[in-house]
């Protein structure tokens, strides 16, 4: 690589420069731009991403180091593949990753044109390929001029298919309040997408709290242990011993605390009080 000036950043190939103009004019005339940014995804990694041929902790070697006349050395920017295809195309960088997921797991000959692109990210979860095929010819229309099956239809199945039925009976439930405009629009996104307003959001809620959990894990433990292991909980979980001796100590303290107002207990104790300081035992 030629030298150049001590603080000028390596131009990317001006290639670069036009697959990212390409991806804000699909956000701009795309209708159903996530096929279309997925695929577009897929094409400049292959080129572009740093990540796909060099390691985190190796890609120091792709800098530049650059000293001027009096010998100050300064280091040139390498460009980050998704955040400038986030800022171009004014998306989130889990959005963009997840339409690269779902482009990559259905080439163009695998998608089924019926369904939609929620369809086939919402199989993106099974591991046997031949299964997230069944799945999605399931919401295929039975007759001509029907409609496909709704997303909410798919989870459904998918469930009762992999046996969660048990485990979607054990589920808890977290509830906040929205304000009107977020509650609208997602009432909107959900009926674009034919699913329920809980179905739409679930995964992408769940994986939030996920990472707030293990954010709020790594806090605690270094708060109280000044230790933190990535995978575990800072709090002991409940066992059903654990409970019965807890409940036990409840009911003990309660029964202390009316002994402590029952005159008739308390002119017992004192008398027992009396007896042990009349043979010599002090009482503590």
């Amino acid at each position: 690589m030629g030298n150049i000036g001590p603080s000028a950043p390596v131009a990317p190939p001006l290639d670069y420069y036009k697959w990212l103009e390409r991806g804000k004019k699909i956000i701009k005339s795309e209708s159903n731009s996530r096929w279309a940014l997925g695929d577009w995804l897929l094409e400049g990694q292959c080129e572009f991403d740093m990540g796909e041929f060099i390691s985190k902790s190796d890609r120091y070697l792709l800098i530049n180091k650059n000293a001027d006349a009096d010998g100050h050395h300064s280091s040139c920017k390498i460009p980050n593949f998704w955040k400038d295809a986030a800022s171009e195309t004014r998306s989130a960088v889990s959005t963009l990753k997840q339409c690269a997921k779902v482009a990559r797991m259905f080439p163009k000959r695998d998608r089924f044109k019926q369904l939609t692109f929620t369809h086939h990210a919402w199989v993106c979860g099974v591991e046997d390929p031949e299964k997230r095929r069944a799945y999605l010819k399931a919401c295929l229309p039975e007759n001509p001029g029907d409609k496909p099956k709704s997303v909410d239809w798919l989870d459904k199945y998918i469930r009762r298919d992999e046996g969660e039925r048990e485990i979607e009976e054990t589920m808890r439930y977290v509830r906040f309040n929205v304000s009107e405009a977020i509650w609208r629009k997602l009432k909107q996104v959900a009926k674009y997408y034919r699913a329920s307003v809980a179905d739409t959001v679930r995964k992408d809620c769940t994986a939030a709290l996920e990472s707030y959990l293990e954010e709020q894990a790594r806090k605690i433990s270094l708060a109280k242990y000044e230790v933190y292991t990535p995978g575990d909980w800072p709090f002991h979980e409940e066992s059903e011993h654990n409970r019965k001796v807890r409940l036990a100590e409840k009911r003990q303290r309660r029964r202390r605390a009316r002994e402590d107002h029952d005159p008739v207990v308390r002119e017992r104790f004192r008398q027992i009080a009396i007896n042990r300081w009349s043979r010599g035992n002090k009482v503590a």
